[in-house]
């Protein structure tokens, strides 16, 4: 799903059935990071718990 301040719409090419959260996170980051790459584009992914596992990830696959 796309949400921006004025609407919200549905992606299919977006649409997953896997369950591991840090991963999902890593990708829709990423996706999001290659459809706007001409545009000023900052995604924030934070942690409460300290994990680690979402930077690394991010890391592995830049």
């Amino acid at each position: 799903m796309k949400i921006t301040s004025q609407c919200s719409e549905e992606i299919p090419s977006l649409a997953s059935d896997h369950i591991e959260a840090d991963t999902e996170i890593c990708y829709l980051t990423q996706h999001a990071l290659k459809e706007h790459s001409g545009d000023p584009t900052v995604c924030v992914v934070r942690s409460n718990s300290g994990d680690t596992d979402i930077p690394i990830i991010l890391l592995g696959n830049e």
